[in-house]
This record gives C-alpha cells, sequence and structure tokens, in this order.
C-alpha cells in the first residue's frame, strides 16, 4: 500500500513539474517585457510633443515696438447698453512685423493671441453673461496680418465671414451696475507652441501655409491705456432682465 502511494505522488509530481517551469518561464517574460517608463503619450523630459514648439524667427520685441491703445465713441452710457471701444496696435519700429487678429476664443483667453478687456466696475457689475460653445475655428493663412512701419491694426476688424471676432467682455451684462467701470485691453502673442493657437484643432501640416507664416510671428505682450466709463442708471429704473411693471390701464 505504502509503495502504491508513493508510486501515485511520483506521478503527479512528474505531471506538475511541465507546468510549473512554463508558468515560470512566462512570468520572466513578462517582467523583461514591461515597460521601463509610464509616462504614454510624453516625450522624454525636456522634449516636446512633435508640432507643438516651433522656432522663432520673427523679429524681436522691445518695450514701446508695439504700442496699444484704446478709444471710446463716447463715455457716458445708460445700464444696458454695451460700450464702443475701438483698438489699434501700431507698429512704432522701422521694419514690417507680423501679427494675428483676434480669433475665435481669443477674447476669452483660450487661446492666442490673447485680445482680452479687462474691466474693474462696482460690485456686483457683471451679470450672467451670454453663454457660447466650446468649439472654435480653425487658425488660417487669412489670419496673419503683416503690419508695415508705422500701420496700425484693429485686431477686431472684419477681415471676411471667418474673422475677426469680437469681444464678449464689452457685452452689456459686465455693465449692470451704475457708477464708473476702468477698462483696459491686453493684447499677447507670448507663445511659440502652436497648439495653444490652433484652438481645439489638430496642428497644421508642417507643409501648409500656417506652419509656414506662424514662426515669424513677433511674441510680445503689451497693454493699453486705460478710459473710464461713466454708466448711469436707465430712467425707468428697470435694470438689464427685468420687466416694467404694467401701467394703471394696462391692469
Amino acid at each position: 500500500m505504502k509503495g502504491k502511494t508513493i508510486k501515485t505522488a511520483l506521478s503527479v509530481l512528474l505531471i506538475l513539474m511541465p507546468l510549473l517551469t512554463m508558468a515560470r518561464g512566462l512570468w520572466v517574460s513578462s517582467e523583461q517585457e514591461a515597460p521601463k517608463s509610464s509616462n504614454c503619450g510624453q516625450g522624454t523630459s525636456g522634449e516636446q510633443p512633435p508640432d507643438t514648439l516651433m522656432s522663432d524667427t520673427g523679429p524681436e520685441i522691445k518695450p514701446g515696438d508695439i504700442v496699444c491703445e484704446i478709444s471710446a465713441k463716447k463715455t457716458n452710457y445708460v445700464v444696458g447698453e454695451s460700450p464702443a471701444i475701438e483698438v489699434r496696435l501700431r507698429n512704432k519700429t522701422n521694419r514690417t512685423i507680423r501679427l494675428v487678429g483676434c480669433l475665435d476664443g481669443s477674447d476669452l483667453g483660450w487661446r492666442f493671441p490673447h485680445c482680452v478687456f479687462e474691466v474693474d466696475g462696482p460690485p456686483g457689475h457683471r451679470g450672467p453673461g451670454i453663454g457660447r460653445c466650446g468649439n472654435t475655428n480653425a487658425l488660417r493663412a487669412e489670419d496673419f496680418v503683416d503690419l508695415r512701419a508705422g500701420e496700425s491694426l484693429n485686431p477686431f476688424m472684419r477681415i471676411d465671414d471667418y474673422g475677426f471676432f469680437g469681444s464678449s467682455a464689452l457685452d452689456f451684462t459686465h455693465f449692470m451696475v451704475p457708477g464708473k467701470y476702468t477698462v483696459r485691453f491686453r493684447y499677447s502673442t507670448n507663445s511659440s507652441k502652436i497648439l495653444e493657437w490652433v484652438g481645439i484643432a489638430g496642428p497644421p501640416a508642417k507643409d501648409s501655409a500656417v506652419a509656414r507664416l506662424f514662426p515669424e510671428v513677433a511674441k510680445f505682450e503689451t497693454t493699453s491705456n486705460s478710459i473710464e466709463l461713466t454708466f448711469a442708471p436707465r430712467p425707468d429704473g428697470i435694470g438689464p432682465g427685468q420687466q416694467a411693471s404694467p401701467s394703471p390701464d394696462q391692469q
């Protein structure tokens, strides 16, 4: 009986040994093939993903080379009105400077160039605003403007049906409380990463006009002068979004 038990145990061991050897081999193989880094989709330290960082070949811009000025057609408004403010980026150098106008989302700082109005006003002056979708138009060759010496650019001017774009910061919902407001404008092209310019689109093809024009855009930031606006209450005392009470003859 004892000999039979030993014989059975040896038979089971002979069957299990190949299986154990195979399992050990698979475990060793998986360890050897394991990745050394888990940084999926990222370059090694100090590298940029392809097509995101482009060398700058544009001119060096010093303070005062590009002057930003804003002006208002009038400075007195009534709550419920939107102020009309004009922006001018003037080339004070003796050479041509390449710029880009306000793109879809530039007014919100979603993409470069940043074309942002900064508004300071009485407490609670900013209302809910007007909603918009998160989609943005693509960066096009038509959006690049070569500004000759002495010329000026209105970054909000209309060049065609796809640009340039206006600013939501001057909507009446940002001026909902009577009082005095201070407005200034900031323009920035301080990014060499093309993905920070194209919006939700991917990087342009390397042989495209956009890829050729982009590196020569002057990289700088400038802030305009400040202007003061005064908003008076509406004569009827009704604020934006409110309805007038019915007159006695309407009740």
